[in-house]
């Protein structure tokens, strides 16, 4: 586990590092608090009876599973936040939620009330090591063991939830794992949504040639694929700086990436959020280099998985600005067509939606149109009022 120059300091004044979590995850707790409280400023007012909440579920697991947050209980349970109540209009199957890297659930704090109405039941999970969840020491050594980390501890969850069946959305790595969840338990996914998902095409080898760059350019592209394959992440770094520095940081993030969070009590609470869940102790964070290869590319790319998935219908969700190439969702969707015209009956249906004036985080860059696009990539009809995602 990595220290940071401040949790240095605390020691050298007697805090113990038991003392330190505890303030972190109160930390946390408090950010995601004032996030919830946000989440009432978007969408229409709510019905009464309509609630958000936030859980913690025990899963099964050996004690004391070489956790990092509870030493002292299980060491295993996932963390959630829960918004229902009685549905304007039901789909039927509610509707599960997963973050992508370096997020938490309450990265949908814009999205809950919106959702609710159509879904009923939104879930939104902090994923195994994510959070607030538990932070077991990650131990794959494997893309099968890593996966595995997130989609059997996701399903622990859904039998203690008593869920028969689930549309399950994620974001960008909460994408590929959705994927990975719906090709080892179909019969538990109604729909899913794939949300500016990582990891869908094979490599682009014609991209750019590195001969045609600078030598400083070249050595960058280097250093960053040999810290990937070393393990390094964002988390790793930002625990060696100081708690103002990285909160510095966060801060230039959230204000550059997210010109949409415009007040200061939702820019504030957000980078608080991101860095504490940053800083907590490294977990699922781990998984990046063992999934996907450098620059986003996966091991094992989903545009080969998702055609032989046993669910009825994959959307793709993207932002009109992503980095993420919609043109990996518009290969599943072609490759799928073709298929079904060979007369294979169990080929997915896929279709692709893009959501305007938004780029990879468009749940909250155009949180109202993201709302529209989950709801029509379900087939859900949208009110006269609503804005319409563009199709693709």
């Amino acid at each position: 586990t990595h220290t940071s120059p401040n949790m240095g300091l605390f020691q050298l004044f007697g805090t113990s590092a038991s003392t330190i979590l505890s303030h972190r995850i109160e930390t946390m707790q408090s950010a995601e608090s004032t996030l919830m409280s946000l989440a009432h400023n978007f969408g229409r007012p709510a019905p009464t009876d309509v609630v958000l909440e936030t859980f913690d579920e025990p899963l099964d697991g050996p004690r004391h599973e070489n956790c990092q947050m509870r030493p002292e209980g299980d060491g295993s349970c996932l963390h959630f936040a829960k918004c229902s109540g009685t549905p304007s209009s039901s789909h039927g199957a509610p509707l599960v939620l997963l973050h992508g890297y370096c997020n938490g659930a309450l990265y949908f704090y814009r999205n809950f009330f919106g959702l609710q109405r159509h879904f009923g039941t939104v879930f939104a999970l902090d994923l195994p090591g994510w959070g607030l969840s538990s932070r077991p020491r990650f131990t794959a050594s494997s893309i099968d063991e890593a996966e595995a980390f997130y989609v059997e501890r996701i399903e622990q969850w859904r039998e203690r939830q008593n869920i028969p069946k689930m549309t399950l959305a994620g974001h960008s790595l909460g994408g590929y794992v959705a994927v990975a969840y719906a090709e080892k338990y179909p019969a538990r996914v109604d729909r899913l949504v794939l949300i500016s998902p990582v990891g869908v095409p094979h490599p682009d080898t014609s991209s750019f040639d590195l001969s045609t760059l600078s030598m400083t350019k070249r050595m960058a592209i280097w250093t960053a694929k040999m810290m990937w394959q070393g393990g390094y992440t964002p988390g790793s770094v930002i625990r060696t700086i100081s708690e103002a520095r990285g909160l510095s940081w966060v801060r230039n993030y959230v204000e550059k990436r997210l010109p949409a969070i415009q007040t200061e009590e939702e820019r504030a609470t957000l980078t608080k959020y991101l860095y504490t869940n940053a800083i907590l102790p490294p977990s699922g964070e781990f998984s990046l280099n063992h999934l996907l290869a450098p620059f986003a590319y996966a091991h094992r790319p989903t545009v080969d998985r998702i055609p032989a998935l046993r669910v009825s219908h994959v959307s793709f969700v993207y932002g009109e600005h992503d980095w993420m190439d919609p043109k990996g969702g518009l290969e599943v969707a072609a490759r799928c067509s073709r298929m079904r015209l060979e007369k294979r009956t169990t080929v997915p249906e896929v279709e692709v939606y893009s959501v305007r004036s938004a780029g990879h985080l468009l749940m909250l860059e155009n949180w109202l149109e993201f709302n529209s696009a989950v709801i029509q990539a379900v087939g859900g009809s949208l009110a006269n009022n609503m804005p319409r995602p563009t199709k693709l």
